[in-house]
């Protein structure tokens, strides 16, 4: 059973690799049956195998697991919770410190997207105080705690967690940071800390923050769906502000920006902040109709379920 063991890690880590790629390029809804098929192979019953095997066996399975999961969650699919939490158990099983860090930091952005504000804290509380954590670990535990801080509405906390994590960025990587942390970047930082403040009721800040996001992000190579997520947050934050020659120049590009990027997590997302311009008494005519134009891309297909975020966060 050593040689089946092996090949069926091997076989999880390509499809994991292929799902990463499918997932970058056209976001989660492109994606969605695929993951679910990793999430199946995943979970199938295995033979028993040499201790040594079945932890490389379970952390290949976390990966899947962990991947599927965030491709679900994307796509807005009900079971993407569950293979998160499974990816976090299959990781603490397999010793994998690194995969178990990061399905909890999946898990907290998951709890603060469904309005479970305590249980992100938590999440990402947690994962700070774990010895040894990597430095791009611990940045990014402390912009899931910011955002959960923000949504409960202690500012001075928040901002304090968010600060040290854009001191952080000022830091090298090592080798002890994780393979999956080179995506947190200034960009990551800039965006959260928008949501941040736009939770907090300074929407000025926010659309500052996030429109810096944009331009760091759709620079980058595969950038497209993380601009477009910046642009979506960027919409609200404007409609908040009443800041109408930004909310139009960033309206008037979300169809070009929304091409080929299938996520319903963002069209969700978009229905939100064109609720917010929707209920701007002083919203011109002529950002209403952008607004139209945008609205096309947020009913384009079916998203998930309605999950708890409202205008006012």
């Amino acid at each position: 059973m050593t040689a089946s063991a092996r090949r069926r890690a091997e076989r999880l880590r390509a499809r994991s690799r292929l799902l990463v790629a499918h997932d970058t390029a056209r976001g989660g809804d492109a994606a969605a049956d695929a993951a679910l098929a990793l999430w199946r192979a995943a979970r199938r019953p295995h033979p028993p195998a040499p201790a040594r095997l079945e932890r490389d066996l379970a952390a290949a399975r976390a990966e899947a697991a962990e991947v599927a999961g965030w491709v679900l969650f994307d796509a807005g699919h009900p079971g993407a919770r569950r293979a998160t939490r499974e990816a976090h158990a299959l990781a603490a099983e397999a010793g994998d410190t690194a995969m178990d860090a990061f399905a909890l930091t999946n898990l907290a952005l998951q709890e603060l997207e469904a309005g479970r504000t305590g249980t992100a804290r938590a999440a990402a509380a947690e994962l700070l105080e774990r010895p040894g954590l990597s430095g791009r670990t611990a940045l990014l535990a402390r912009v899931r705690l910011a955002r959960a801080l923000a949504r409960g509405g202690a500012a001075g906390a928040a901002l304090a967690a968010l600060g040290r994590a854009r001191a952080a960025l000022e830091d090298s990587r090592t080798a002890r940071d994780p393979a999956w942390t080179w995506w947190v970047d200034e960009g990551e930082v800039l965006g959260h800390r928008g949501l941040a403040l736009l939770a907090l009721g300074r929407p000025g800040a926010a659309l500052e923050a996030l429109l810096d996001a944009v331009a760091l992000v759709e620079a980058q190579p595969n950038g497209a769906r993380g601009a477009l997520f910046h642009r979506v947050s960027a919409v609200g934050a404007a409609a908040a502000a009443g800041a109408w020659p930004e909310c139009a120049a960033v309206l008037a590009r979300i169809p070009a920006a929304a091409a080929g990027v299938e996520s319903a997590r963002n069209r969700r997302r978009l229905r939100v902040a064109l609720l917010r311009l929707e209920r701007a008494p002083r919203a011109p005519g002529h950002v209403r109709e952008l607004a139209r134009g945008a609205a096309r891309y947020a009913a384009a297909r079916p998203g998930g379920p309605a999950q708890a975020e409202s205008p006012r966060s």
